[in-house]
């Protein structure tokens, strides 16, 4: 073929159209060849391809999310959708896979990982400034949010884009980056990543995949083959410790990976397997933890009490239980356990229970152990004390008060009457 052949000539003729049709004369050469090694980098890293094998399940995720997304679809329509879950379920690893496969279908794509983070140090102008940045390499900074969000509607709405907001934990991020539908050009997809359902439906997002653990066949699966070259334990022994291990994170990825990178690091031994499990299944794996925690520091102080109080008292209670024994209204406590559920520290049953994973349950005791609240604040004694004295069913000793009352009315022989002091023990 011509171009096969000519392989050169051809590069040198795009080489030269380009010169003409787009060089931009204003600019020194020095700087055309900072922005052409940026746009090159660029690029080059938002298609660099991801390994995703150690991620037991994602293959059923991404198809799920494909089926919500419809990219074969004719339609023009532009598709909102979010990725909610617990923190360290895995959200994000989806997104990045999903993103890896699909963002050569698009015209103009963009990964803006932890906006949460990037949040807390820089400003909502400079997350304009970056989606323009790395969608079209577009260097503005909008003097307003307000304008940004002009300019974001000028520029990519004739753009087929895919657009994805991992981490978000606030409405105004949103609002600034992707508010409307009708900035982004015909098919786009934006896809949000977060813990909280509450935002989702607040920007009117219909769509929403509910990211849940892995089961215990799956889990194991993960465990091994991180923990082990190959996925295969060496011995029966190893086997079982890696049934153990595995339980420990109850389903949640991160923790399945956080332990079996630290057992991995062990020596091949059982005996010091052994030694490790006991301690992981007696102390909490700190970064764990750390990451449960951002849920929970977001809370309102309310909401906070709240929460402790189920991890503390309350899992596996029914909703209507659980609401009637928080010391506030009953439509209070209801809006409560809502805003628990949606920023997935609990989970409300279709069959009324109020459960906790597990690792969050102990996130939660730890936070009330560290606080030392059990110790010397009266107000939490007082309140913790009620919370016991109604889980023992309190009226079924004062039913026992009224009997003997009964009682004494109809003998009135006082002085003969003796109480074991067990009477009112339940």
């Amino acid at each position: 073929m011509y171009f096969s052949s000519h392989k050169t000539e051809f590069y040198y003729i795009c080489i030269i159209l380009v010169l003409v049709f787009f060089f931009d004369y204003s600019i020194d050469e020095a700087t055309m060849v900072r922005k052409i090694v940026e746009d090159i980098s660029k690029r080059k890293t938002l298609k660099h391809k991801i390994d995703f094998r150690n991620f037991v399940g994602v293959d059923t995720h991404l198809q799920g999310l494909k089926s919500l997304l419809d990219m074969d679809s004719n339609n023009d329509e532009v598709r909102m959708i979010g990725i909610w879950g617990m923190g360290g379920i895995g959200k994000t690893t989806i997104a990045k896979c999903l993103y890896d496969q699909l963002s050569s279908q698009f015209t103009a794509s963009y990964f803006t990982q932890d906006i949460k983070g990037i949040h807390k140090e820089l400003d909502l102008l400079h997350l304009q400034n970056r989606l323009l940045y790395n969608t079209l390499g577009d260097d503005i900074m909008p003097w307003s949010v307000e304008a940004g969000r002009e300019v974001i509607a000028a520029r990519l709405g004739n753009h087929k884009v895919l657009l994805v907001l991992d981490g978000v934990d606030k409405l105004v991020q949103i609002h600034a980056l992707a508010k409307e539908t009708r900035w982004f050009g015909r098919q786009s997809r934006i896809i949000i990543t977060t813990r909280d359902k509450g935002l989702l439906n607040s920007c009117g997002v219909k769509t929403i995949y509910d990211v849940k653990c892995l089961d215990d066949k799956d889990s194991l699966q993960m465990f091994k083959q991180i923990a082990f070259e190959g996925g295969s334990p060496p011995s029966v022994d190893f086997e079982q410790l890696s049934i153990r291990a595995a339980r420990l994170a109850h389903g949640l990825p991160s923790a399945l990976q956080a332990y079996a990178l630290f057992l991995r690091g062990r020596a091949n031994s059982p005996e010091e397997w052994e030694e490790a499990v006991c301690g992981l299944e007696s102390t909490p794996d700190e970064n764990i933890m750390e990451i449960l925690k951002i849920s929970y520091e977001g809370l309102a102080k309310a909401h906070q009490n709240a929460f402790l109080h189920v991890a503390c008292l309350f899992n596996g209670d029914t909703f209507r239980r659980v609401t009637s024994l928080l010391d506030v209204s009953r439509m209070e406590s209801n809006l409560w356990m809502r805003v628990l559920a949606e920023k997935s520290l609990i989970n409300i049953t279709s069959n009324g229970y109020v459960t906790l994973h597990k690792l969050v349950e102990q996130m939660g005791r730890e936070i009330m152990l560290a606080s030392g609240k059990f110790i010397g604040d009266p107000e939490t004694i007082h309140d913790t004390l009620v919370s016991i004295y109604l889980i023992l069913d309190i009226h079924l000793v004062i039913l026992q008060l009224i009997v003997l009352t009964a009682i004494f009315s109809i003998t009135r022989e006082w002085d003969k009457l003796k109480a074991s002091p067990y009477t009112y023990v339940k």
